[in-house]
């Protein structure tokens, strides 16, 4: 039997409440597994960037790092200063993004919390938003 319009709605909307609840959750963090190289060489693998939420492909040497794929022998690619650890695989780096961003967003709602707590406090006192 085939849903109405309306149930599929209801359906749709009871999937992403799931979904939604189910992200509620504390995973374990996640370190990056690749260390900058020996001074002359070059490695690959994968970075995490929490504020855009992206995981992309990188290169390290013991001097600069860079994204993208590794240049060709010879030929200059810009970078960064500074070696930087990486993650091996994209399933690694993105383990370690959701890490990451559920602690931020934690980190957030216990300072929206805090405020909360101070305002109840406050309008309990007779300061509250009239201040």
């Amino acid at each position: 039997m085939a849903m109405t319009k309306k149930e599929r709605e209801t359906f749709a909307a009871l999937e992403q409440r799931l979904r939604v609840t189910a992200a509620l959750r504390w995973t374990e963090p996640v370190g990056p597994d690749t260390k900058p190289p020996e001074a002359g060489a070059y490695a690959t693998g994968f970075f995490i960037n929490v504020h855009t939420r992206e995981v992309g492909a990188g290169w390290t040497s013991s001097v600069v790092h860079g994204r993208g794929e590794l240049p060709a022998p010879g030929t200059y690619r810009s970078g960064s200063q500074g070696g930087r650890s990486l993650y091996s695989s994209r399933l690694l780096a993105l383990r370690a993004l959701r890490h990451q961003v559920e602690t931020s967003a934690a980190t957030w709602l216990a300072d929206i919390d805090r405020k909360i707590e101070a305002e109840i406090d406050g309008q309990q006192s007779g300061q509250g938003a009239g201040r």
